[in-house]
């Protein structure tokens, strides 16, 4: 059996729609992967501090409150396959201990930007979910075109012109 990345996302959104997409995106992948001999393409992942890799700021000792600023950077032909991904993946996160909020902002006209700002009630929050099963098949489906360039950020407060 071949299953492309597009039946990924739309048996993907089939199963969401049943209310079972973390196992219907597993199934997917792992009949992908059994189909081929290969593992299914992944959203390319590069970090956005050279200095300091986003696995490592799960360690954070803080209970502060922090914000995934995550940018992809996407084939702007592949914006609504890319749309349809970042939803089944905020709702994956939506229904994990400690999530807050996020919200998806695309750059002005024809870019290829898109910025997703997510907030948690702390980094080890954050870094549990990426650690659930139905975490890594969910890589699987965005567009190929997509690199996410993700990175955790904490509110500064500057007097008089930043609030915490």
């Amino acid at each position: 059996m071949t299953i492309d990345r597009r039946s990924v996302l739309e048996l993907g959104l089939i199963g969401a729609a049943a209310g079972s997409f973390p196992l219907a995106v597993a199934e997917i992948a792992a009949a992908q992967s059994s189909s081929n001999g290969k593992a299914p393409v992944m959203l390319k992942h590069v970090e956005m501090d050279a200095r300091q890799k986003l696995a490592d700021q799960f360690a954070d000792p803080s209970d502060a409150p922090v914000i995934l600023i995550n940018l992809f950077d996407v084939d702007p032909r592949d914006a609504d396959h890319f749309k349809r991904a970042w939803a089944e993946d905020a709702a994956f996160f939506k229904r994990q201990p400690g999530y807050i909020s996020a919200q998806l902002h695309h750059g002005i006209g024809n870019s290829s930007m898109w910025l997703n700002y997510a907030v948690f009630e702390n980094a080890k929050m954050f870094g549990a979910t990426t650690r659930q099963p139905e975490f890594g098949p969910l890589r699987g489906v965005y567009p190929d075109s997509a690199t996410a360039h993700p990175n955790l950020f904490r509110r500064v407060r500057i007097p008089g012109i930043c609030v915490d």
